[in-house]
């Protein structure tokens, strides 16, 4: 799994990589894809709309914290990876929306 977080920048690095760091959207994509689920499989399991998987796997919302051990199981990923990605992510577009460009992956300065 730890291979997942490695992907050549593509288009818009804010929008798929920080720093080589793979972005929620994305990684939940490639989780999806990795276990040959659809996403009738993940929100069937998930209980929430196909709309709701769409916007988290297009990065235009995040989950709820809350969500994350239900969305890990779904996905097929390590809890404890999904939430470092999870936070990132989320700084990221913090950052992003507040015009900063420089994105702090050490968790322990957040």
């Amino acid at each position: 799994m730890e291979n997942m977080f490695k992907k050549p920048v593509e288009s818009s690095p804010t929008k798929i990589e920080v720093e080589g760091v793979l972005l929620f959207g994305r990684f939940l994509t490639t989780l999806r894809k990795a276990l040959s689920k659809t996403y009738k499989q993940i929100f069937s399991e998930l209980g929430l709309s196909k709309m709701t998987i769409l916007k988290w796997e297009s990065g235009e919302n995040f989950p709820a914290k809350d969500k994350l051990p239900a969305i890990a199981a779904a996905y097929g990923a390590d809890l404890e990876e999904l939430i470092k990605v999870f936070e990132i992510s989320k700084q990221a577009r913090e950052k992003e929306k507040s015009g900063r460009s420089r994105i702090d992956l050490n968790p322990r300065n957040r």
